[in-house]
């Protein structure tokens, strides 16, 4: 993953453009694809990396909050969906994070709400259940809004795993697991395979997107540099 030390326009510019990666002994090799993205936010803010690092880390946050929200909007019941919201943002694990500056988990906590919303949706489980129903609704997409759907998805997990590789691996884990988990609970089995089916091409995406640093993911220091 890219750490708070490359949050610098220098230190984007120069690696970037050189092709020299300085962790341990240093060695010329494909640069995380995150430093392209740092570098323009950089120009956006005038080089004010500070800003942009804080703005990051608050826009994550906030993020993780909205995309629960979104995701627990399948209840009718409006205390449901705020009890959720509630829930998931006293978990202290975003605030731990930023204490200890761990990018991958304030980044998954960020997008991964985002990701099973999106993948539910693109399985076709209807946006809300009724009060008087425990069975869910299943309204398949037509298919140019479900082709729009796996793009969102592919393209989140591509630009988050810029930054954090482990995004796509967590992406296609809990996204299979969510989309099982329900067709095991009695829900269907074709909503549960387009979830999983979604979840390999949000991976395969975000790995081709990511060429050539994401050859590196299969490196045994690919996770942590």
């Amino acid at each position: 993953e890219i750490s708070t030390r490359d949050w610098s326009s220098d230190v984007c510019s120069s690696d970037l453009l050189s092709g020299w990666w300085d962790r341990g002994l240093g060695v010329t090799t494909a640069q995380p694809t995150g430093l392209v993205f740092i570098g323009l936010a950089g120009i956006v803010a005038f080089a004010q990396m500070a800003f942009v690092q804080t703005a990051a880390i608050i826009g994550l946050v906030l993020a993780g909050w909205l995309g629960m929200a979104r995701l627990g909007a399948v209840t009718a019941n409006q205390r449901a969906r705020l009890v959720g919201v509630v829930v998931y943002a006293a978990v202290p694990l975003p605030y731990a994070a930023v204490a200890s500056g761990r990018t991958a988990a304030l980044v998954i906590y960020g997008v991964l709400p985002w990701v099973l919303y999106l993948g539910r949706r693109i399985s076709g489980l209807g946006s809300v259940l009724a009060e008087d129903s425990d069975d869910e609704t299943v309204e398949h997409p037509a298919t140019r809004e479900r082709v729009a759907l796996i793009a969102k998805l592919v393209l989140l997990v591509a630009f988050t795993a810029a930054f954090v590789p482990s995004v796509a691996v967590v992406a296609l884990v809990a996204l299979c697991i969510f989309s099982a988990a329900g067709a095991l609970a009695g829900g269907s089995w074709r909503a549960a395979g387009l979830g999983i089916a979604a979840a390999v091409v949000a991976f395969t995406g975000a790995v081709v997107l990511n060429l050539p640093w994401s050859l590196r993911w299969i490196e045994p220091d690919g996770w942590i540099s």
